[in-house]
């Protein structure tokens, strides 16, 4: 009988342990400019937000949008969700619509703020910084990744990320405001 037991046990901790470990872990959906097709499952994490500007969302079919605990997804309004795979909700998700007035795109250049500081300032929630036009793309442009001859790449941010002036004295050709600036997605809440 205590060998069952133990048997038994080894099993239900192995199964335990197998979940832990084996779950499948969903991008992070993305905010997008203009029609956008979502071809693979992704989630938007408890009180975050998905904004589509001035366009259609598809989701194709065997995709699943997840909102998380008060997380909102938000299209222009005139544009709509086309569905044809599944929307994965909790009970204080949100979908919605706004105009174009609610967000806006603001530039954040070396200001020692972080881009939530800076919808904050403009009475916004900040949910996307980017270098592209319209914010989407999580990058700006990092003094630390500058190399002698004063070009830059990308780095990877968030609404957190603060956009300082970190350039040094022998760097100087990479330093100033055009280095570490990115632009900031803003929504009215």
């Amino acid at each position: 009988m205590k060998k069952n037991y133990l048997i038994y046990l080894i099993f239900i901790g192995s199964l335990i342990i197998s979940a832990f470990f084996v779950q499948k872990v969903l991008a992070a959906c993305p905010n997008a400019y203009g029609n956008y097709t979502l071809t693979s499952s992704c989630n938007v994490p408890d009180n975050g937000y998905m904004l589509i500007m001035n366009g259609n969302l598809t989701i194709n079919s065997g995709v699943t949008l997840t909102l998380g605990a008060n997380s909102k997804l938000f299209f222009t309004s005139g544009y709509s969700v086309y569905l044809g795979g599944t929307i994965a909700l909790t009970s204080s998700s949100n979908i919605g619509k706004k105009t174009s007035t609610d967000w806006a795109v603001i530039d954040n250049a070396a200001t020692g703020n972080s881009c939530a500081t800076v919808c904050s300032n403009n009475s916004k929630t900040c949910i996307g910084i980017g270098q592209d036009s319209y914010a989407t793309d999580t990058y700006y442009w990092g003094a630390s990744v500058c190399t002698g001859a004063g070009s830059c790449s990308y780095t990877a941010g968030d609404c957190s990320t603060v956009m300082s002036d970190q350039c040094v004295a022998q760097d100087a050709a990479c330093c100033g405001i055009a280095v570490n600036w990115t632009r900031c997605l803003c929504l009215t809440p």
